[in-house]
């Protein structure tokens, strides 16, 4: 559990850099240790379409550098950006412990109010401020707490409690596919891969030939186009 004074403190850009490649480092040993799941058939495996973690841990870099303030209104916005309405940051001195509150379509006449908190942590979340924070959403019908660190399990049971108000926990790593799959802060990139099958129709020289691993994904920047002298 982080003191009150860490939860206070605001990271420069360099410390938060450095703090997020630790924690990725150690987020990619724990996903190296978990199980490996049974083999399923090929078309029921769903498609990699995420690229290796550079990209993720400096934007998580670019979040916990922010201000509470600037976290709390790009949560609003990816809010916003997911079909909330009337969303609205309410964070600073007396908030309650609520950072902000909107509005849930359900249909075409009844909407759900949710309430929402925030934290950029680079850390875990304890279960004593999940608990504290369902305690302060009030008459919102649903909670959500987002963080660029993550939940301890103790806290993911406390957002799951019989007879209180249900939390909808968002860590850096779902924080990060939900920016990914709703393009918000992030920008899609265009990637070629080699075909082979093609390419094996084609003798090669054999003082030539260049032997590479399979399936590498080849990046290429767009060529500039050649312009003629005036």
């Amino acid at each position: 559990m982080l003191t009150p004074s860490s939860q206070s403190l605001h990271l420069t850009y360099d410390q938060a850099r450095e703090i997020a490649r630790k924690w990725g480092s150690i987020r990619a040993d724990k996903r190296a240790e978990a199980p490996k799941p049974l083999p399923e058939s090929v078309d029921d495996q769903p498609s990699v379409t995420s690229p290796p973690n550079g990209y993720a841990e400096e934007l998580l870099v670019q979040l916990q550098a922010l201000s509470s303030e600037s976290f709390e209104k790009f949560c609003a916005d990816l809010l916003k950006h997911l079909g909330l309405e009337r969303v609205r940051v309410t964070g600073g001195t007396g908030d309650n412990g609520i950072d902000g509150e909107g509005y849930l379509p359900l249909g075409p006449i009844v909407t759900a109010k949710v309430a929402f908190q925030c934290k950029r942590y680079s850390g875990p979340v304890s279960s004593g401020e999940v608990q504290g924070f369902q305690g302060a959403v009030g008459d919102a019908e649903k909670g959500i707490f987002f963080t660029t660190g993550y939940f301890t399990d103790n806290a993911r049971d406390a957002a799951r409690r019989p007879g209180c108000k249900p939390i909808e926990l968002i860590d850096g790593d779902r924080l990060i596919e939900l920016l990914e799959k709703y393009e918000f802060g992030l920008l899609p990139a265009r990637t070629y891969q080699i075909d082979y099958n093609l390419m094996s129709n084609y003798e090669k020289d054999p003082k030539k030939a260049v032997h590479l691993p399979l399936g590498n994904d080849i990046q290429r920047t767009p060529r500039k186009r050649r312009t003629s002298p005036s």
